[in-house]
């Protein structure tokens, strides 16, 4: 009879414990509302503009960040995921098409017309493997009410890094971001290896 009250008593010391724990963590995630919330509880920020913060399975971006800023750094995010379906090694017919499928909307005419001229100079694929995969943005610094320029980091990787979520490479690029025909574009494009 003892035996089952000492059973029984542990039983509900668990119970309690993982209730206790439950609720905690309940309370943890219903108090992380903002981005400033989620920093303020440990969890990183990105290194990515606009800031962000990811917990429990929820992304927060920093308040205040400038709709101007963040549809110009969306063209430069754009523009990156859609790098390595241009192969600039391919004949010139194939990459000027592959640039003007891929770039058109996101590249003024005037750099699409030059790209599609001479595609070895575009940005994108240069050989099989690695390819460009996306890019980082790492800043977005104004220069006039109709002109950005955007810092970021090009992410290549190979079959194997995507395999184990790493990467191949990485370069630096700079492009500049202006209102074309009441569109944001990117006008100029500029790329170094680190």
């Amino acid at each position: 009879m003892m035996k089952r009250k000492w059973i029984l008593l542990a039983i509900v010391a668990a119970l309690l414990v993982v209730g206790s724990v439950f609720c905690l963590n309940y309370y943890r995630r219903m108090a992380i509302g903002s981005f400033d919330d989620c920093v303020g509880a440990g969890f990183p920020a990105s290194k990515t503009y606009p800031l962000q913060c990811e917990a429990y399975g929820k992304v927060f971006v920093k308040q205040g960040s400038d709709p101007v800023e963040v549809a110009v750094d969306n063209v430069v995010t754009n523009f990156g995921r859609v790098m390595q379906f241009v192969s600039t090694s391919a004949p010139k017919k194939i990459a000027a098409q592959a640039v003007a499928d891929n770039y058109r909307d996101l590249i003024s005419p005037s750099l699409l017309a030059a790209w599609m001229q001479n595609p070895a100079k575009a940005p994108g694929r240069q050989v099989s493997s690695p390819w460009p995969d996306h890019v980082v943005v790492t800043s977005v610094a104004r220069v006039n009410t109709t002109t950005y320029t955007v810092a970021g980091d090009v992410i290549e990787l190979t079959s194997d890094n995507v395999a184990d979520g790493g990467m191949a490479d990485e370069y630096t690029a700079t492009a500049t971001v202006a209102v074309e025909d009441g569109n944001w574009v990117i006008t100029n494009w500029d790329s170094s290896r680190k």
